[in-house]
């Protein structure tokens, strides 16, 4: 059977929703209903919690010594398969011929809305776990090239989530995807109570932009972390965004070098935080840092590995090591956006 409709108007709040079977050799099967989306992300939270439940045995979130902000997860069954096969689409290209977050003929629910889908996410960063992906093929590195309906579907989603995207090559999905929880994030926290010192760059177009430092006042010797926006409309935000991404890329010589953390208030104001990447990738106890790191909560997925074995300071060193503090030319840069 062919591809059901989709409905591409966000207008509308209605997306198909996709029951998608195991595919039997005679009878692939396929079929969609008309949901409001609200509805349709809770029916996806629902099936996680039957397909997946095993996943969040013995997890543990806990704050990290001598840190006012910083959290661990830790999930020593992430990694758990879920109980049935996921066959990979084939994209009949010699560099990358089988992607697991192609369509599929895995039995699980997806939402189709305009260009993305948002599925549940099979090896989970936390109770409600969702990825947002693209229809067709495309590199983990081409964020911007989808921004402004990546914003746009983010925004849709309410304030419940917190989204991060890690544009760092090397990360173990090449299929562009950005991660959904529900849940307020460390860095999104720690700035809305102020925990985390911010000097501020200046005001765009609607556009707020401020330099986060997490040990106090800014200064050449002191520690960089990203720069936080704050425009007050969700359209506003793309332009900002994506100017920046490119700024980074230009900066570092590397294509999508950087992590982003994206959340949305119910008044409609809307954040982004950007992280500009070295080249390095640290890791912690064995495991190479997730954007989730970044987002203020490194996941421990080992048994054994406990955040409780790890300082805050420790957590956050090891963080600043694979970022990449921007001159003060490249800084002024910035600056000048907003003139």
């Amino acid at each position: 059977m062919g591809q059901p409709p989709i409905i591409t108007s966000l207008a509308s709040q209605l997306g198909p929703l996709h029951k998608r079977h195991r595919a039997a050799s005679q009878f692939p099967l396929r079929e969609s209903v008309h949901l409001p989306l609200a509805q349709a992300l809770e029916l996806l939270e629902k099936q996680a919690s039957f397909v997946l439940e095993g996943q969040l045995r013995s997890m543990e979130t806990t704050a990290l010594a001598g840190s006012s902000w910083l959290r661990g997860r830790y999930m020593p069954y992430r990694n758990q398969k879920p109980g049935f096969q996921k066959v990979p689409h084939d994209l009949g290209s010699t560099q990358n011929p089988r992607c697991r977050l192609c369509p599929s003929n895995d039995p699980l629910m997806e939402i189709h809305r305009g260009p993305f889908r948002i599925a549940s996410n099979l090896f989970r960063y936390g109770e409600s776990s969702l990825l947002l992906l693209p229809e067709p093929h495309l590199q983990q590195q081409g964020f911007a090239n989808q921004a402004a309906v990546a914003i746009e579907l983010m925004s849709s989603m309410g304030s419940a989530y917190t989204f991060f995207y890690n544009g760092l090559k090397g990360n173990s999905q090449e299929h562009l995807h950005i991660q959904a929880l529900k849940e307020t994030l460390p860095i999104r926290a720690a700035l809305q109570q102020k925990a985390l010192a911010c000097s501020p760059l200046g005001e765009g177009t609607g556009t707020s932009w401020h330099l986060i430092n997490p040990q106090g006042s800014l200064g050449e010797s002191n520690p960089f972390y990203g720069i936080h926006l704050v425009s007050q409309k969700a359209s506003e935000l793309p332009d900002e965004v994506i100017w920046l991404m490119q700024q980074q890329d230009a900066w570092s010589g590397s294509l999508a070098c950087y992590h982003l953390v994206f959340w949305f208030e119910t008044t409609g104001t809307a954040h982004a935080v950007l992280m500009p990447r070295s080249q390095r990738s640290p890791c912690l106890g064995g495991s190479q840092l997730s954007s989730l790191a970044y987002a203020g909560m490194p996941m421990f997925v080992y048994p054994g590995d406990h955040p409780q074995h790890y300082s805050g300071e420790q957590v956050l060193g090891t963080l600043q090591a694979g970022l990449r503090i921007w001159s003060k030319a490249e800084l002024m840069q910035v600056q000048q956006r907003m003139l």
